[in-house]
C-alpha cells in the first residue's frame, strides 16, 4: 500500500493517516482487490498479514454490503 511506501508525493496524506485523532477505514473490497492482484502475480504480499497489520494500527474495516 502507498502509506508504506517513502514517497514524498503522499507525505501529507501519511500525516493525516498516521495522526490518531484521525480514524481511518479500509474497504474490505480493497483487500479483495489485492487477493485478485496476488492470484494473478501482480503483486507479492502476504493479504493476511496485511489485515493484521492495518487491525493493530487501528483501521476500521468497512464491509462490502449488498443494496
Amino acid at each position: 500500500m502507498w502509506i508504506a511506501a517513502a514517497d514524498r508525493r503522499v507525505v501529507h496524506l501519511q500525516e493525516r493517516i498516521t495522526d490518531p485523532t484521525n480514524e481511518v477505514f479500509v474497504s474490505a473490497a480493497t483487500y479483495w482487490e489485492i487477493a485478485i492482484k496476488v492470484g494473478l502475480c501482480k503483486l507479492a504480499v502476504d493479504l493476511v498479514s496485511l489485515r493484521q497489520t492495518a487491525a493493530r494500527s487501528g483501521y476500521t474495516e468497512l464491509p462490502v454490503l449488498g443494496m
